[in-house]
């Protein structure tokens, strides 16, 4: 008995009605190509499948399966794939992005260099201007100490009436020796030495006019103070009275003082014995009251602005111990300049300035 022949099938076909698509037509599909297709183009005939018996549609319904089962796990690899490349890529995007970054991080490195070097450039030339500084210094301290060394040499060969009359005290020669007999006598000559220099000197001065009175023996009596030592002088040298009578001047300044109504008087400049004879004759002055200021006394803008508003008249008493930045300070159309020494002779020049009212 001749077995019968089961027909031909189409497995392609068949796949294909079930939705199973070819491997090699995905991967095609995939990567944007043709793929080989067997089929032939045109619509596919319609095969009714043969008639298979249980143990056959078993075999085919497994064999299927296994078909989609291949084909979802090739689909999620795909997937997978596609995951793995866009992760690469975002991958090669950063790194350029680190490439970029490494590259600005060198240049800013460079610039860090470049301005290390400058620094350094500049720490060498600022230690050559030290160098340069200190070898200066070393030059000035040696030109210092051959200056100290001419000034001993001149001071050692200076006469001692030379160096008082540069340092403003003009007195005749016999003046000079009648001060140091009055000096060593008060004991006081040691103290005078040590303040001699060779340049002018208004710490000098001050001691003069501090420690010194240069008056007459009729004028002898206004002197006061301990630390006072009298040179005596005559009369026409005398620093209270100048070789005039005093009371008379004082009498001509009261005069002058009331014709001109002038009650409050300034007089700035004068030695301690000046402004000793002047407090005792105020009381006979008619009223009129004296604002005695030193010629070294610390003064300000504002202090001599005050002296000024409080005063009828001013007068700057020069040709006395006077520091020129303390007469700076009073300047007017009531201040009087009154270039003269004695105090007989400053009233009598004080009274001439004073003018009657119109």
């Amino acid at each position: 008995m001749s077995r019968r022949r089961e027909p031909d099938i189409d497995f392609d076909l068949m796949m294909s009605n079930q939705g199973v698509t070819r491997m090699d037509e995905r991967e095609a599909q995939r990567k944007g190509k043709p793929g080989a297709v067997l089929r032939a183009a045109g619509p596919e005939p319609v095969v009714a499948p043969p008639a298979m018996d249980g143990q056959q549609r078993a075999l085919l319904e497994k064999a299927l399966a296994e078909i989609r089962r291949l084909t979802a796990a090739t689909q999620a690899a795909e997937r997978k794939a596609a995951e793995a490349e866009a992760r690469t890529a975002l991958a090669e995007r950063k790194a350029t992005e680190a490439e970029a970054r490494t590259a600005a991080a060198e240049q800013v490195a460079a610039e860090a260099r470049k301005a290390v070097e400058r620094a350094q450039q500049a720490d060498a030339r600022t230690a050559a201007a030290e160098r340069k500084a200190a070898a200066a210094d070393v030059e000035r301290q040696a030109a210092e100490a051959l200056l100290d060394e001419v000034k001993r040499e001149a001071v050692s060969t200076l006469r001692l009436d030379e160096c008082l009359a540069r340092s403003g005290l003009a007195r005749p020669a016999p003046d000079f020796a009648a001060l140091v007999a009055a000096l060593h006598a008060a004991d006081k000559l040691p103290e005078l030495l040590r303040r001699i220099t060779l340049l002018p000197n208004a710490e000098l001065m001050h001691f003069l006019d501090d420690r010194l009175a240069w008056t007459c023996d009729t004028c002898a009596p206004t002197l006061t103070g301990p630390n006072r030592t009298r040179v005596p002088v005559p009369p026409e040298q005398c620093d209270v009275c100048g070789g005039s009578s005093i009371q008379a001047a004082a009498q001509r300044f009261t005069q002058a003082c009331q014709r001109a109504k002038v009650t409050r008087v300034v007089i700035v400049g004068g030695s301690p014995t000046y402004h000793d004879a002047l407090r005792k004759l105020e009381p006979g002055l008619g009223g009129v009251r004296l604002n005695l200021i030193r010629g070294d006394a610390a003064r300000d803008k504002q202090r001599a602005a005050q002296d000024l508003a409080g005063a009828d008249v001013a007068f700057i008493w020069a040709s006395t111990v006077l520091d020129h930045r303390v007469g700076e300070l009073y300047r007017g159309n009531k201040v009087h300049t009154l270039p003269v020494r004695g105090l007989g002779r400053m009233l009598t020049e004080a009274a001439k300035r004073l003018t009657p009212p119109r």
